[in-house]
């Protein structure tokens, strides 16, 4: 599997989980009995997790400097993979909230497991 396949998976299975794990959060809470009609920062949470993981996917695309066949190396292809999305995770966590963690750890989460399996695959061959 070719670093951009990972880095196009991860994008859209993180934000599926994340956009996912937004609705479930939101069907959870008591709705208010009034609403106001011209509210237009209903879907703001939505915009940032997508935003979020637009944002580690462009992080992400050093790895497709990689060399292509890295014999006992992972940690190269790891490091350009992985290494700016984590540190960006690191500074939205304490610079927003913790709740930037619900937009990027499953974008982390997918890359790393894909991630896995291609060096398991290469290892095989």
């Amino acid at each position: 599997m070719k670093y951009r396949i990972i880095i196009l998976l991860s994008f859209f299975a993180g934000s599926l989980i994340s956009l996912a794990s937004l609705i479930i959060i939101r069907e959870q809470q008591p709705h208010p009995l009034h609403t106001h009609p011209g509210n237009d920062m209903v879907g703001l949470a939505y915009g940032l997790a997508v935003g979020f993981n637009i944002v580690l996917a462009l992080c992400s695309l050093p790895s497709l400097l990689a060399p292509a066949r890295v014999t006992n190396k992972a940690w190269l292809p790891a490091l350009l993979l992985l290494g700016l999305p984590l540190a960006f995770t690191l500074y939205s966590a304490i610079g927003l909230d913790a709740y930037a963690l619900l937009y990027c750890l499953p974008y982390l989460l997918v890359s790393s497991v894909l991630f896995i399996f291609r060096v398991r695959k290469e290892r095989r061959l």
